[in-house]
C-alpha cells in the first residue's frame, strides 16, 4: 500500500510480484476458513490493491487464471521460475540408492506421504537411504511420524550453495510431495528445477497445476496421494536404470533450455520495457 501511494505521487508504474496469495495460504495453513469473513476481506483488498497497479506478474498459468477471475484483473504476466544447470552430464550412479526431499519442511509440502512411504520401498530395497531438509515448521511433526513407523531418514543442511548441489547430485529420485489446495497448485516450487539442474528424476503425487509438468516433459512419475502408490512411483525408476537415466537427461535438457531463469528474466525484461521502465 505505501508503494502504491509513493509510486501515484511519483508518476511511475507499479508492478505487483506475485508468489501465492496470502488468503489462500491461510486457509491452506487451517489459520482462516474459505467461508469466513477474513478469507472475504482478504481478497477485497488483494483486488483493490491489484486494481491500482499497472501490472501483476505471477509465477503461473494456474495463478493468471485465479487473479483474473478472482479479482478481475487482466494485465497480467506468467514469468516461472526456473533454473541453471549444475552439472555438466549425468555420471552412473549405483546402489545404495539415495531418495531426498530437498524443499523446506512445511504444512502445505506433505512431507509426511514421503515418509509413509518409506516402508514400502524398503521392503524392495531395504538399503535405499531417505534424506529430508532439516529445516521447517513442521520438522518436528515429520520426526515424530517417522519414529512412530520406525522409518530413519537422514535429516540435511547445507549452508552453502555450492555443497547442497553436489549433495543433490549424488541423490538418485527427488520427491515433492504436495497438499492439493489452490495455493499449492498456483505455487509453483523452486526445488523441482533444482532436482532438474542436477538431472534428478522426480515423483509427485498429481496435483494439477504444475505437476502436470513432470507428465507432460517425461521427467519422473505421478502418482496418486497414497503411499503405496507413491512408493511403487519411486520403485518404478529405482528399479528401471533406463528409465532412471532418460529423465534425468530430460530435465537437465529442460532446464538449459525451456526452464531457464534466463528465460524468465527476459519475459520480465519486455514487461519492464512495455511500461516504459
Amino acid at each position: 500500500m505505501p508503494c502504491l501511494k509513493a509510486t501515484k505521487n511519483l508518476g511511475i508504474p507499479v508492478i505487483a510480484d506475485l508468489h501465492n496469495l496470502l488468503s489462500e495460504e491461510l486457509v491452506s495453513a487451517g489459520v482462516i476458513q474459505r467461508n469466513g469473513r477474513e478469507f472475504t476481506d482478504l481478497q477485497t483488498l488483494m483486488k483493490n490493491m491489484l486494481s491500482h497497479v499497472d501490472l501483476s506478474v505471477v509465477v503461473s498459468e494456474d495463478m493468471q487464471n485465479y487473479v483474473a477471475s478472482n479479482y478481475n484483473i487482466r494485465e497480467i504476466a506468467v514469468v516461472p521460475p526456473g533454473g541453471r544447470p549444475r552439472i555438466q552430464n549425468l555420471v552412473g550412479k549405483v546402489p545404495p540408492f539415495k531418495v531426498v526431499y530437498s524443499g523446506l519442511v512445511s504444512y502445505r509440502e506433505h512431507v509426511d506421504l514421503f515418509v509413509r512411504s518409506m516402508k514400502h520401498i524398503s521392503k524392495e530395497f531395504p538399503n535405499t537411504n531417505y534424506f529430508i531438509t532439516g529445516k521447517g515448521e513442521n520438522l518436528k511433526d515429520i520426526k515424530r511420524l517417522a519414529t512412530q513407523l520406525n522409518a530413519r531418514p537422514n535429516y540435511f543442511w547445507y549452508p552453502r550453495h555450492e555443497d547442497f548441489y553436489e549433495f543433490l547430485a549424488s541423490c538418485h529420485v527427488g520427491v515433492v510431495p504436495s497438499l492439493e489446495d489452490p495455493a499449492r497448485k498456483m505455487g509453483t516450487p523452486v526445488k523441482l528445477f533444482d532436482y532438474l539442474s542436477v538431472g534428478l528424476p522426480v515423483v509427485a503425487n498429481a496435483i494439477g497445476g504444475w505437476t502436470n509438468i513432470i507428465k507432460d516433459e517425461k521427467i519422473g512419475i505421478l502418482t496418486d496421494d497414497d503411499p503405496k502408490i507413491f512408493a511403487s512411483g519411486i520403485l518404478k525408476l529405482l528399479g528401471t536404470s533406463s528409465l532412471l537415466r532418460e529423465c534425468g537427461e530430460r530435465g537437465l535438457a529442460l532446464v538449459r533450455t525451456k526452464f531457464n531463469w534466463d528465460n524468465s528474466a527476459k519475459i520480465l525484461l519486455n514487461c519492464y520495457k512495455r511500461l516504459g521502465v
